[in-house]
């Protein structure tokens, strides 16, 4: 029959149940879905012979079509698949859509399943989510490969303040703000007093420590927008931004030098250490970024041979 050569070659899985849910039509769709000849499918309950109608929630959907016309369509993405072939590798990769109707004919009802096969869709979009996550995992891996070079090149690894590098991109920034903001940028130098003593004494382990809570204090010492650089060594230098005052500068200088005089604790040995700091101001000084640098460690040499543990301007007597 006409009808049934067109059914026999369209893509969907057909199954036409009576009242009484045995399957009285299938078309090769179906059949090839199964892997099920038409023997063992027509005029038997689809429960038999598809064991997934047999679930609850399948049997209420069935009977809800024929005795109310519901019309019921159920996703493989979430229900996997309902006509499972013999072999069990397609079974694992089987996703079937079901879509349930009512038919009437001479004044009998009848329920339409039309099952359409989306297992290649399925894969697809699995192959598709595995390469979306190992893109994500790469993306991740060269992100963070990147936050560890962009820390090695900018970032003072024993202290975790930034380097000189960072410290010379910061200065060039800060001072185009100020010209923007007409107002003064300071840098400071310092240098901890005998810490070559410290090394000596204690070992270069407890050196490293003091040197990383030296940094602490310096960065608590100062605003979030200023800077604080290791540039080596016991060498420190810091950018203090939007100065009003030259006098503000000294003002936190020695806070600086304050808060560094308060003993270490290491494990048991007390350290007790002082820094000279000298200090330049921009745009008044120098408006050079090596200048201002050199300015303020003149001045912190002039710390150093007048007695240490102070405070200088570059232009201080």
């Amino acid at each position: 029959m006409l009808v049934e050569q067109v059914l026999d070659r369209i893509d969907t899985g057909i199954l036409l149940l009576d009242s009484a849910m045995r399957i009285v039509k299938c078309n090769q769709a179906l059949k090839n879905l199964s892997d099920k000849a038409y023997e063992d499918i027509c005029g038997k309950p689809v429960d038999k012979v598809f064991p997934r109608f047999a679930e609850a929630r399948y049997q209420q959907i069935l009977q809800d079509c024929l005795e109310r016309g519901h019309v019921r369509f159920c996703s493989g993405m979430i229900h996997s698949a309902f006509v499972l072939p013999e072999d069990a590798l397609r079974q694992y990769r089987c996703r079937q859509n079901l879509q349930v109707k009512r038919l009437e004919h001479s004044g009998q009802f009848y329920v339409l399943l039309q099952i359409i096969d989306i297992s290649d869709h399925f894969e697809r979009v699995f192959h598709l989510k595995h390469l979306i996550r190992d893109l994500g995992a790469d993306y991740e891996q060269a992100r963070t490969s990147g936050e560890s070079m962009r820390k090695q090149a900018y970032y003072d690894h024993l202290t975790g303040v930034y380097n000189r590098a960072m410290f010379m991109i910061q200065l060039r920034h800060d001072m185009k703000q100020a010209d923007r903001n007409q107002k003064l940028v300071s840098v400071l130098f310092l240098d901890i007093d005998a810490f070559k003593d410290v090394n000596d004494t204690h070992g270069h382990a407890t050196g490293d420590l003091l040197l990383q809570q030296v940094a602490g204090r310096l960065k608590g010492c100062v605003r979030s927008s200023d800077t604080v650089a290791r540039f080596g060594g016991d060498e420190f230098a810091i950018i203090l931004t939007n100065i009003i005052q030259v006098e503000n500068v000294r003002e936190v200088a020695e806070k600086i030098r304050q808060a560094l005089l308060v003993p270490y604790d290491f494990h048991g040995i007390s350290l007790s250490v002082s820094a000279s700091i000298g200090y330049s101001m921009y745009p008044t000084d120098s408006q050079d970024p090596q200048a201002l640098i050199d300015l303020a460690d003149r001045a912190m040499y002039r710390v150093k041979f007048g007695g240490k543990n102070n405070v200088a301007c570059h232009c201080a007597p």
